[in-house]
């Protein structure tokens, strides 16, 4: 079994400074836009996955909802990589700018937007929607 080195920071820690810097708790609202509701949690998202080569760091750490905008990122990503890709270059470049602004949340809706009108109303293979209702409510409506 691989030994954790101590000097590497765990993805929790990481998670917690990338939130920290971002000021996304007072801000109320994870990259994508979606509202931090009392009681959820932000994940670590890796813009560029594990399965790519992408590090445990904070550059390339997006913290997202737990409940919303983790998960249906990865729905993006089953159903159309070039758009989870094009979302993962938005957040990286929310990133390197360093706080989270309303241009780059507008990009983000304007794909997610794009994706629901291919796929709203339709069904996985299990006869789940693939487009949850809470998929749609995301910041930016009420600031356009």
């Amino acid at each position: 079994m691989k030994k954790k080195n101590p000097n590497v920071p765990k993805r929790s820690e990481i998670l917690n400074l990338v939130v920290n810097q971002l000021a996304l708790k007072r801000l109320g609202y994870d990259m994508m836009g979606y509202i931090i509701l009392e009681g959820d949690q932000l994940s670590f998202h890796h813009i560029i996955p594990t399965s790519s080569g992408g590090p445990d760091t904070a550059a390339n750490c997006s913290p997202l909802s737990m409940n919303i905008s983790h998960p249906y990122i990865h729905v993006v990503e089953r159903y159309d990589i070039q758009l989870f890709r094009d979302i993962s270059y938005e957040l990286m470049r929310i990133k390197e700018r360093g706080y989270v602004d309303i241009d780059g949340l507008l990009a983000i809706d304007q794909m997610l937007t794009y994706f629901e009108g291919r796929f709203d109303g339709q069904y996985n293979q299990k006869n789940n929607l693939i487009i949850r209702p809470e998929f749609k409510i995301r910041i930016q409506k009420y600031i356009r």
